[in-house]
């Protein structure tokens, strides 16, 4: 599907515009796209290869008219851009062009569990009882950390080269099996905690990538208890693109960048302290034990409510709702507190 970008400064090119769309694109799951700029014109257009990608991006980003504000407005070089689905459909060997070099890029960033002989490197798997993300706040001076979801499914984090990898099990009461890929590049700091709390806590910059692992009916039963799968370690497990773990996840992943693991086996944590030590291109990390605390307010509640307020304080420059509204939405400050600062902010 193409989208239609008005607004463009004329003297910027294709790559200039391309560079600027991958973050926002790739912050809802979208890694392949295709970008043309007709040279010297203030408008450029956005091809993805699917209906379903293209309209959840316009849900963020984009407009009805220039007149009318997006949730998640985009300003490139100083202008406000103007996105809207496009008026003709894609050539199809654009998007047969766009199929294969994603499916290329997938079989690149495969992260594989083995000692590779050419780089000498080895992948290390650890088990992970829960997996929760939220955000980061302060309560009584101590910084403390805040889940928005939480999934008690054990799993496995697996650290590689480049990225590391989050596997969710399945079990009786979830039928499907999820897989999180995180690039080294988008995490922030690692902050590690200790024996009486084994955790770790992934600060990122961006979402991750999320997949949904196929399971064949013998995995199924097992899961179910009704057999047990025979031969699964050699069958390959095939994998699609989601947005999200789930429906009660879907609200907060766009959002909600801090990602918290609490491993199985407490004595993990030296030895992934010292293969983040040893291992260069890692992240850093840093031994720092938080607490956290549940959230009294439902998060989709408390972001609806400060979507409802930053539309109708027509009192406040659109510059500074539109900076309160990222501080929500790039998970830097809970949307209930800025909803207060949206208060203090209120002109005379």
């Amino acid at each position: 599907m193409d989208i239609f970008v008005k607004n463009v400064p004329a003297q910027c090119n294709d790559n200039q515009l391309r560079e600027f769309f991958k973050r926002p694109l790739a912050a809802i799951g979208i890694q392949t796209f295709g970008c043309t700029k007709p040279k010297g014109k203030p408008f450029g257009f956005i091809t993805i290869p699917t209906v379903t990608a293209a309209t959840k991006f316009l849900e963020l980003h984009g407009t009805s008219s220039a007149f009318v504000r997006a949730r998640q407005p985009l300003k490139f070089h100083g202008s406000l851009l103007h996105c809207a689905p496009g008026t003709k459909q894609p050539d199809k060997v654009v998007l047969d062009c766009l199929a294969k070099e994603d499916a290329d890029r997938k079989r690149k960033v495969t992260i594989k569990v083995q000692t590779t002989a050419a780089t000498g490197h080895q992948s290390f798997s650890f088990g992970i009882a829960t997996l929760h993300s939220g955000f980061w706040d302060y309560r009584q001076g101590s910084l403390t950390f805040y889940p928005s979801y939480a999934d008690s499914r054990v799993g496995s984090i697996i650290f590689g080269r480049k990225s590391l990898v989050i596997i969710l099990e399945a079990n009786s009461r979830e039928l499907k099996k999820f897989r999180i890929d995180v690039s080294y590049e988008t995490i922030q700091s690692i902050l590690m905690g200790n024996n009486q709390s084994p955790t770790l806590t992934l600060n990122l910059r961006q979402a991750p990538i999320f997949y949904a692992l196929e399971l064949d009916l013998e995995e199924t039963m097992g899961n179910l208890q009704l057999g047990v799968p025979a031969n699964s370690a050699q069958r390959q497990t095939k994998k699609s693109r989601v947005c999200n773990l789930g429906v009660p996840h879907s609200a907060s992943a766009g959002s909600c960048l801090v990602y918290r693991l609490r491993l199985s086996n407490p004595a993990d944590l030296t030895q992934i302290s010292n293969f983040l030590k040893k291992t260069h291109g890692t992240p850093s990390h840093f031994s720092f034990t938080t607490t956290m605390r549940q959230v009294t307010k439902d998060y989709t509640e408390e972001m609806a409510k400060l979507e409802n307020k930053l539309q109708t304080a027509t009192s406040i420059p659109w510059s500074i709702r539109f900076q309160l509204q990222m501080l929500a939405t790039n998970g830097l400050l809970p949307p209930d507190k800025v909803s207060k600062l949206l208060s203090h902010s209120s002109l005379p």
